[in-house]
C-alpha cells in the first residue's frame, strides 16, 4: 500500500506537542488516521528525561 505524505498536516500537529491541548484527529473512515498518528505514539518511549 502506498502511503501519502501529509506534510501540511504534520507540521500542525508538531507545532502543538508538549501543549496542555487535547489533541484530535478527524476524518472520513479509512483515511489514514492510525497511520498518520503511529510516530507519535511511539515519541514518548524516546524521550529520555536528563
Amino acid at each position: 500500500m502506498k502511503l501519502i505524505e501529509r506534510n501540511d498536516y504534520l507540521d500542525k500537529v508538531i507545532n502543538v506537542i508538549g501543549t496542555p491541548d487535547i489533541k484530535v484527529i478527524t476524518g472520513v473512515r479509512r483515511s489514514g488516521k492510525s497511520k498518520f498518528i503511529l510516530p507519535f505514539r511511539i515519541l514518548p518511549l524516546l524521550y529520555i528525561p536528563l
